[in-house]
C-alpha cells in the first residue's frame, strides 16, 4: 500500500505517526489499549533493530506469550495488511524446533506479532557466559537449528537472519525464533523506509552472520543464505567468536564477500576434521559450493551427534570417501611416467563402480601430480575421509609398487605395503591394492561389483601399455593428440582382437574429436556408433556401452533417450564425473531443472578441481532465469583455467546474460587480444560490438563460416541465437535457434520467457511456431529420435 494523503494505512485520517520511539510506559499503555482483554502486559523484555519485545499473559488460556512490535522508524514505510499476509506463511510452520507465530496486528499503525514465551536463555546468553562450547553440545544445538531450517525450507520459508540471538535454549532443545519475519518486513515495504530498514539489517540480515549474496545485494538470495549463517553460528560455537569480528558493519559486509575466514581447525583443535570441513563448506562464498539443503546438514549432524564423545570423535558421511593420489614415478626413465599415471587411473576405475564408496574423479586427482601436497592437505581440500598414495618403480621388466591408505580423521595409516615382481604381475598388484581398500573400509560389494574388481579387461601387457599411453593422449583435445590415441588403440586391438575396453576408448576418442571443432562430425558420430554396436554384441548392459550410447544420443539431439541411457550409466557407475556432466547437460536441454541441479552438485563433489565442471551449477542458474547467480561458477572456471579461451568466453557470455555490460565488454575485448586466431576470439569481437550496439560491425564478423557453427553444436546454436538477436538479425537468430532445437534443446521456459534478449523475437511468427514445437517436446520430457523441427 503506497503512502498517500491519509498516511501509510487506511484505518484513520491524519498525520503519519512519529518516527521516534515512544517511552516504555506510553507504548505499554497504547499496546494494552489495542490488545484489549485478550492479553495482560507484564513488562518489556528488550529487543533490537528488529523489534521491541514485551512479555504478556494470554487470558483465555492462561499462558505467557511474547509480543514483538516493529520500531516506529518503519511505520511510515510498512503496509500493515501486506505484513499480515506475509506473516501467515510463517505462522503455518509447526515443528518442534521452530517457535511459531500466533497472531499479528497493529497498535496505532505499528505492526506487531505474537509468539509463545520460551522458558530458558538465548544461545547468545550462553555464549557470553561460557564462550566456545564442547563439540558434543555444539553439534546438538546445530542439529536442532538445521532441523528447523530443513522444515521451513521445505515449506518455502527461509529465515534470512540466523544468529545466536534468534536461537533459544529450552531444556536440552534449541528452537529458532522469528522465521519469515525479515521476509515479511521486506515484502511489506512501500516507500523510502527501505533505506532505514536496510541500515538496521532487517532486509539484509545481521552483519556478523550475513551471507555474501545478501551483503552484495543479490536479489536472487535463496535458502542457501541460511546455510551460510548456520556455518557462521557453528564457527562461533566451536571457536568462541564469528569468523570476522572487531569491525564496522560495512567492513563486516565486505569481509563476507571477499575475505576467507581462518580454518575452524586452526582455532579449535578439538573439532573433528570432517566437522571442521563441513563448517568451512557452509562458509563458501559461492552458494553452489555449500551444502545444498538443510536436510543434508541434518543428516551429517545426526551422524556427528552419536559420535561426538571422546578424543576419536569424527563425522561420518553417508558413504566413505576416498581420493587416490597420483602415484609417484620413481623409475629411472622419466618417460615411464605414463605407467604410474595409468596405474592411478586403473585403481580409480576399479573403485568407481562401487556404489557404497564416494571416489574423487581422475581429472581432479591428476591436478595434484607433482604438487608436493601431503595427503592430509589433499583430504581437507577435497573433503574426503581416506587418501591412497604410493609410488611405482619400473626398471626393465621388474616392478615395485608401494602404497598406503591414510585416515584423514586422525592421520593414521590404515594399511601400507610394498609389492614387488615383474611387469606380468601388474594386474595382480592393481587388484591387490583395490581389494585391500575394499576390505579396510568394510565395503559390501554386489555380485556385479565383485566381478568388476576381479576382471582384467586387457590381459596382454603390450596392449595394456598402449592403452595406458592412449589414455594420456585421448583427453588432450587437439587433433594430433587424438590421432596419436587412435593409433595406439588400433595397435592394441591388433594384439588382442575384439576387446570391450579398447572399443569403448575408441568410441570416446571419436566423440572427443567433435570437441575440437575441426573435424567432420558425421564421420566421427558414425564411427562412435559402430563402437556402440560392437560393445552391444559383447555385453548389452555394460557401463561403457550405456555411457557411449547416451553421449551419442545427446550429440544427435535425442535428449529423451540420452537422459534414459545416461541415468542408467550413472546407476552402473555412480562415481563417474563424465557421466554426471553429460547427464546434467541432457537434463537441462530437456527442461528438468531440479534433477539437473542435483546432478550438477553431485558432479562437483566427484570432480571438484576440473575447471570446466565448475560451470555445471552455473548453467543450471542461467536456464532457471538467474544469470547473476551463475557468475561465480563461471568466474571460478575462468580463474582455474585462465589460459583457456573457452573459460574467457563463457564468463563474458554469462556477464552479458546478467546485463553486466561493462564487465562483459572487458572480458570479450580480452579474448580478442589474447586469442585472436580462434573461433572464440571472433565471437568475442562480435559480442563486443553487439554490447556497444555497433550492429553493422558485429554482423560483418558473422560470416557464413561463423554461422555454420550452429549446424552440429547445440551450444553454439543457442549462443549465436542470442548474439544475432542482439545484432538485429532476427531471421538469422531464429535459424540458429532452430538448429538448437533440432540438436535437442527442449527447455520451453528458458526460450519462452527466461532470456531477456529473446524478448525481441517473441512476436515473430517463426519464433512462435518454434516455441510451440519446444513446448510440446518439453511436456513430453525432451526431444526424441522421431522429432523434427517444424
Amino acid at each position: 500500500m503506497a503512502p498517500g494523503p491519509c498516511g501509510p494505512y487506511n484505518k484513520f485520517s491524519g498525520p503519519r505517526p512519529s518516527t521516534h520511539q515512544p517511552p516504555v510506559m506510553e507504548l505499554l499503555d497504547q499496546l494494552q489499549s489495542a490488545l484489549g482483554d485478550t492479553y495482560t502486559l507484564e513488562r518489556e523484555l528488550g529487543g533490537g533493530g528488529m523489534s521491541r519485545v514485551f512479555l504478556a499473559r494470554e487470558r483465555t488460556l492462561d499462558r505467557r506469550v511474547v509480543i514483538k512490535i516493529l520500531p516506529a522508524d518503519f511505520a511510515a514505510s510498512v503496509s500493515v495488511e501486506r505484513f499480515r499476509r506475509e506473516i501467515r506463511l510463517a505462522a503455518s510452520l509447526q515443528q518442534a524446533n521452530i517457535v511459531p507465530v500466533h497472531s499479528a496486528g497493529e497498535v496505532d499503525g505499528l505492526p506487531y506479532y505474537t509468539m509463545p514465551f520460551v522458558e530458558g536463555e538465548s544461545l547468545r546468553a550462553l555464549l557470553v557466559a561460557r564462550g566456545a562450547l564442547p563439540v558434543r553440545d555444539a553439534v546438538s544445538i546445530l542439529r536442532d537449528i538445521a532441523r528447523a531450517l530443513s522444515f521451513a525450507h521445505e515449506h518455502g520459508v527461509f529465515h534470512r537472519d540466523i544468529k545466536p540471538e534468534n536461537v533459544l535454549l529450552s531444556g536440552s532443545t534449541a528452537v529458532v525464533t522469528d522465521f519469515g519475519i525479515a521476509k515479511a518486513i521486506e515484502s511489506s515495504q512501500t516507500g523510502p523506509g527501505t533505506t532505514a530498514l536496510t541500515h538496521l539489517g532487517i532486509a539484509l540480515g545481521t552483519p556478523a552472520y550475513i551471507s555474501p549474496e545478501q551483503a552484495s545485494g543479490d536479489p536472487a538470495v535463496d535458502h542457501r543464505a541460511d546455510i551460510y549463517a548456520l556455518g557462521v553460528v557453528a564457527y562461533e560455537l566451536l571457536t568462541g567468536a564469528p569468523p570476522f569480528v572487531g569491525r564496522t558493519a560495512q567492513a563486516l559486509l565486505a569481509a563476507h564477500v571477499v575475505e576467507q575466514p581462518a580454518p575452524v581447525a586452526d582455532r579449535c583443535r578439538a573439532a573433528p576434521p570432517e566437522l571442521a570441513t563441513l563448517i568451512m563448506r557452509c562458509l563458501e562464498k559461492d552458494p553452489a559450493r555449500r551444502p545444498q539443503s538443510a536436510r543434508e546438514m541434518v543428516d551429517l549432524l545426526d551422524a556427528a551427534t552419536t559420535a561426538a564423545d571422546g578424543p576419536t570423535t569424527v563425522m561420518t558421511a553417508v558413504k566413505p570417501s576416498i581420493a587416490v593420489m597420483p602415484f609417484a614415478n620413481l623409475s629411472p626413465d622419466p618417460a615411464d611416467g605414463y605407467f604410474a599415471d595409468g596405474l592411478t587411473d586403473e585403481i580409480i576405475t576399479d573403485l568407481s563402480p562401487i556404489g557404497a564408496l564416494h571416489v574423487i574423479a581422475r581429472a581432479s586427482m591428476m591436478r595434484f601430480k607433482d604438487s608436493g601436497k601431503d595427503p592430509l592437505t589433499v583430504a581437507r581440500e577435497l573433503n574426503v575421509r581416506y587418501v591412497l598414495d604410493g609410488s611405482v618403480r619400473r626398471a626393465g621388466q621388474s616392478l615395485r609398487l608401494t602404497a598406503r591408505l591414510i585416515d584423514s580423521a586422525d592421520g593414521s595409516t590404515l594399511w601400507t605395503e610394498k609389492l614387488g615382481g615383474t611387469l606380468d604381475d601388474v594386474f595382480e598388484m592393481q587388484e591387490r591394492v583395490s581389494r585391500t581398500i575394499v576390505d579396510a573400509l568394510a565395503l559390501k560389494l554386489s555380485p556385479r561389483e565383485e566381478q568388476q574388481l576381479r576382471d582384467r579387461p586387457i590381459v596382454d601387457l603390450r596392449a595394456y601399455e598402449s592403452y595406458l599411453q592412449a589414455r594420456q593422449s585421448m583427453w588432450i583435445f587437439t587433433v594430433p593428440s587424438l590421432d596419436h590415441a587412435h593409433q595406439l588403440l588400433t595397435n592394441a586391438q591388433a594384439l588382442v582382437g575384439t576387446n570391450a575396453r579398447l572399443i569403448a576408448a575408441l568410441g570416446v576418442v571419436h566423440l572427443n574429436y567433435l570437441e575440437t571443432g575441426q573435424v567432420d562430425p558425421v564421420h566421427h558420430l558414425a564411427a562412435a556408433d559402430a563402437c556402440v554396436r560392437e560393445l552391444a554384441a559383447i555385453d548389452a548392459d555394460s557401463f561403457n556401452l550405456t555411457y557411449l550410447r547416451g553421449w551419442i544420443q545427446l550429440k544427435r539431439g535425442e535428449t529423451r533417450e540420452a537422459v534414459a541411457s545416461l541415468s542408467h550409466a550413472r546407476e552402473l557407475e555412480p562415481n563417474s564425473s563424465d557421466v554426471m556432466a553429460t547427464l546434467c547437460y541432457a537434463l537441462i536441454l530437456s527442461g528438468q531443472d531440479e534433477r539437473a541441479r542435483e546432478v550438477a552438485d553431485a558432479g562437483i563433489e566427484l570432480d571438484p578441481l576440473t575447471p570446466l565442471f565448475q560451470c555445471m551449477p552455473g548453467f543450471c542458474e542461467v536456464v532457471a532465469g538467474r544469470p547473476r547467480a551463475a557468475i561465480p561458477p563461471y568466474r571460478r572456471f575462468f580463474e582455474m583455467d585462465s589460459s583457456n579461451p573457452v573459460a574467457h568466453f563463457f564468463l563474458g557470455w554469462v556477464l552479458s546474460e546478467a546485463n553486466e555490460r561493462t564487465d562483459a565488454i572487458t572480458i570479450f575485448d580480452g579474448i580478442v587480444r589474447l586469442f585472436p586466431g580462434t573461433v572464440f576470439g571472433q565471437l568475442g569481437r562480435a559480442y563486443g560490438h553487439a554490447l556497444r550496439e555497433e550492429r553493422a560491425a558485429g554482423l560483418e564478423i558473422m560470416s557464413g563460416d561463423m554461422r555454420s557453427l550452429t549446424r552440429h553444436s547445440e551450444t553454439f546454436a543457442r549462443i549465436l541465437g542470442g548474439l544475432l538477436t542482439m545484432l538485429g538479425d532476427f531471421e538469422g537468430a531464429i535459424d540458429a535457434l532452430e538448429d538448437s532445437v533440432r540438436l535437442g534443446n527442449s527447455h520451453y521456459p528458458y526460450l519462452a520467457d527466461r532470456v531477456t534478449v529473446y524478448a525481441a523475437l517473441r512476436d515473430h511468427p517463426r519464433f512462435r511456431r518454434l516455441l510451440e514445437v519446444v513446448r510440446q517436446r518439453w511436456e513430453r520430457g525432451g526431444a526424441s529420435a522421431a522429432d523434427q523441427v517444424g
